[in-house]
């Protein structure tokens, strides 16, 4: 036991529960901010500040892009499943246990009609209310805040709703449309209903209730999501990924102080379109992709998991598989063998990782180049097919030849064809159906020598960069020994100046891959902003890809 176990000072208040065995939404308040239990004299003070707080925000609540007065405070009602409601930010860990357990328990209970009675409990202000599982929609706008367009998924998202929808907040009917629609997007397998303070029902229909203290809404507003994301821009010092904007990370290279940094790739199909040849888009390629840090002894060149990977917007993975132990691994070796101070894992585990990813995004696709020491026959195509990925292959055949266009995405994705794979063997294209990379792919030097910003030649695998019968380029900026604390320069500027100069090498294509190590470490906007060039020329001849849907 602790030595201060019985130390009242630091000991948490007791937490008062209503008879469903749910806490009270003040006492949760208290309990993830730290608070303990107060002095007679200051819960007195604590609750006339608590009231003038409460006043203030419901006479003066401000949009936080559009600066209008909202209408007069509403609850949104949601009708929770059993799942779980996950937050996307780095913090407020014990916030979203209570709200998982609140959600659980919600889930559990049928709503009743007004014939049977409710649990009701005590607002603060001694009102008697009934009481409701909640969610309101409380948004903070980040992209607003980022300094950067296109800072992820999620930011994108919420970014188009805002400018979708905010233009109509003049009326108290289109202000209730928005409320609804935002919450719909945080929780969109959940049905949801919304009333007006007047008792009035929403356009997603009415909810057989007493009003709900609008308390909730405030108090909820006050410990969620604030400790998601902090407001530092991009180039700011930093000591955690907490604080910094949404779709900015907090990473430390060489001597310098950490600072928030890129760390999420632009949605090029949800910015501009999907309806272009596969060939017309870029991808950001991760080399070595598996070679994660934590193994000792072994040579890391990347710090997240495949599925970190694919979250943060890699579309392409690198990978390098051998026979080892009767299995196919991933093993970062050398004399095409590899060895327990080598390997890193199963194949099929990584490859369970991407089945995972285009299982649950079903409008991406995947890009895999093998580095293929596998000798077993058809050992290959039964990691693939035990992994499942078969059912997300693009047939070989269906691979275009001499130089033309690739299928378009959205055919791609609507065929299912949603998984692209390339092998260094030759052989595996007429034995296992399993293309072969430089039948369909240029490349440029990879280690030191892909690394010179002004220099771009092929690699000897590959045919020279010049030649129009492949459609798809791609280009290795990663040194031959991986230095995470070098990695900061080699994927900033330099990064960018190789790109140029294989687009001139390339006889003005730009580049659809590009392969790096340790692919969130930069100076600022790093592989992604690399990223975002090599889409704005592809897409519409711009620098940026932000540009094109101008």
């Amino acid at each position: 036991m602790s030595e201060n176990a019985g130390d009242s000072s630091t000991t948490k208040p007791n937490l008062k529960r209503n008879g469903s065995g749910e806490l009270d939404v003040f006492e949760a308040t208290r309990y993830f901010s730290d608070f303990n239990e107060p002095t007679m004299a200051e819960s007195s003070r604590i609750q006339v500040q608590k009231q003038s707080i409460v006043t203030e925000l419901r006479q003066k609540r401000i949009h936080p892009e559009t600066e209008d007065k909202l209408p007069e405070p509403r609850v949104v009602i949601v009708k929770p499943q059993e799942k779980e409601m996950k937050t996307r930010g780095g913090g407020g860990k014990k916030l979203t246990s209570f709200l998982n357990s609140l959600l659980r328990s919600a889930g559990l209970k049928k709503l009743k009609s007004k014939s049977k009675s409710t649990p009701e409990v005590e607002s603060p202000r001694g009102e008697r209310r009934r009481r409701h599982s909640c969610v309101v929609t409380v948004t903070t706008h980040a992209a607003a805040s980022s300094p950067i367009s296109g800072a992820g998924a999620w930011s994108t998202r919420r970014r188009s709703f805002d400018e979708k929808h905010v233009k109509g907040l003049g009326s108290k009917k289109n202000d209730q449309k928005l409320n609804m629609r935002f919450c719909e997007s945080l929780c969109s397998d959940k049905k949801v209903e919304y009333k007006d303070r007047n008792g009035e029902d929403g356009v997603n229909g009415g909810y057989e209730s007493d009003s709900v203290t609008t308390l909730v809404l405030l108090h909820l507003s006050s410990i969620a999501f604030a400790s998601s994301h902090g407001s530092k821009q991009l180039g700011y010092q930093c000591s955690s990924d907490e604080e910094c904007s949404v779709g900015l990370g907090c990473f430390k290279c060489g001597i310098d102080a950490a600072r928030c940094v890129r760390s999420n790739i632009t949605d090029q199909f949800s910015l501009v379109n999907n309806s272009m040849p596969f060939n017309k888009y870029a991808f950001l390629t991760t080399h070595n992709s598996y070679a994660i840090e934590g193994k000792p002894l072994h040579v890391a060149t990347q710090e997240d998991s495949i599925t970190e990977q694919l979250n943060s917007g890699v579309r392409a993975l690198m990978l390098d598989t051998y026979d080892y132990e009767g299995d196919v691994w991933l093993c970062h070796s050398f004399n095409e063998q590899c060895f327990e101070f080598t390997k890193f894992n199963r194949a099929i585990d990584t490859l369970a990782e991407v089945f995972a990813f285009l299982t649950a995004n079903p409008s991406e696709i995947v890009t895999i180049f093998l580095e293929d020491y596998v000798k077993s026959p058809n050992a290959l195509t039964k990691v693939f097919t035990d992994s499942g990925l078969k059912k997300f292959w693009f047939p070989v055949e269906d691979m275009p030849k001499g130089g033309q266009d690739w299928p378009l995405v959205k055919d791609m994705v609507a065929n299912n064809h949603r998984l692209v794979v390339f092998t260094s063997d030759k052989s595996k294209q007429e034995t296992e159906g399993i293309a072969y990379q430089w039948n369909y792919v240029l490349e440029n030097q990879y280690g030191d020598d892909g690394v010179k910003p002004s220099e771009c030649s092929n690699r000897g695998e590959s045919a020279q960069l010049t030649d129009k019968t492949k459609a798809l380029v791609l280009v290795n900026h990663f040194s031959t020994v991986p230095v995470k604390l070098l990695s900061c320069e080699e994927n900033s500027q330099h990064l960018i100046d190789t790109i140029k100069t294989c687009y001139v090498a390339a006889g003005d294509r730009w580049a659809n891959f590009v392969a790096v190590d340790f692919y969130k470490r930069s100076n600022g906007g790093g592989t992604f902003q690399a990223v975002d060039k090599l889409n704005g020329g592809l897409l519409c001849g711009r620098d940026d890809v932000h540009d094109c849907h101008h």
